[in-house]
């Protein structure tokens, strides 16, 4: 008997359809990781239970930046979604679905951006004074952590660089946090909405504005902004080095690329983490 398994991450919107009042009935977004297991007596002629990329093209191109309500026939909760993801592949035998976690620290490689490619740990901190539709963060769950322990986590990695992502960091970091992380040697950069001030001593900041919400910040090394569509004209004219233009998940990266052949003050932006199925 051969078992292979294929564990992938998804970011989507669903609202649920329940029996009872729940905020979950409200649109929001979820982190997913989806394992899926695989078995067979046999190899195939390719010497395979099955093909990684056939198990990511069946499920994460189907879902990942989706709202879940417009694409499957039925109330998208996590036991709907692992049953839909096992009757996709014939070899399935296991799913496991559940949301992953708020506040965290990850060691991986940036993946979009100017800093692309550069080893990085991740602290993402739950929490946001933004509600948008399409966002992927859990809001109201994460573990508290204290300065100390967000350092001597991060400083457990080798790389000297420290990304403060969300949610929306600038709620949760002080002066204090910042002074601990460059104590022990980090280069510290920050993505924010740019709605709120942030503490001195952060060396890089990267700006994602948000439609409505104006941003306040008295520096801004780089821009991203997904694009869908939308009026740019306004973020192109926030001071700041670097305008990074991105396509959402590389699904319109030829409208991307045309749009900055156009305006040339964008720079093309991709998010290499998801093409290279890292976290």
């Amino acid at each position: 008997m051969y078992t292979v398994i294929k564990r992938m991450e998804i970011s989507a919107s669903h609202s649920l359809r329940l029996s009872y009042p729940s905020k979950c009935e409200n649109l929001h977004g979820h982190n997913w990781m989806i394992t899926v297991y695989c078995r067979s007596k046999e190899l195939n002629a390719d010497g395979m239970v099955v093909d990684f990329s056939h198990i990511k093209r069946s499920v994460k191109s189907l879902l990942d930046h989706q709202n879940l309500n417009d694409i499957l026939p039925f109330n998208p909760t996590a036991e709907n979604i692992a049953f839909w993801v096992y009757e996709q592949i014939p070899s399935c035998f296991k799913v496991e679905v559940k949301e992953s976690e708020g506040n965290t620290a990850i060691y991986s490689l940036q993946g979009e951006g100017f800093h692309t490619g550069t080893p990085a740990v991740f602290v993402r901190f739950s929490g946001c004074n933004l509600r948008c539709s399409f966002c992927d963060t859990r809001h109201e769950e994460g573990v508290m952590m204290t300065d100390e322990e967000i350092v001597e986590k991060v400083s457990s990695f080798p790389a000297r660089m420290v990304i403060l992502t969300g949610g929306e960091p600038s709620l949760w970091i002080d002066k204090a946090l910042i002074s601990r992380l460059r104590e022990a040697g980090k280069q510290i950069c920050i993505e924010t909405n740019g709605t709120r001030p942030l503490p001195d001593g952060i060396d890089w900041v990267t700006c994602s504005p948000k439609e409505n919400a104006p941003v306040v910040l008295e520096r801004v090394d780089e821009i991203k902004v997904v694009y869908t569509g939308q009026d740019l004209s306004a973020y192109a004219e926030i001071p700041a080095r670097y305008h990074f233009l991105q396509p959402c998940s590389c699904q319109n990266t030829k409208e991307v690329v045309d749009y900055i052949l156009r305006h040339p003050r964008w720079r093309l932006s991709l998010q290499t983490h998801k093409l290279i199925d890292i976290q």
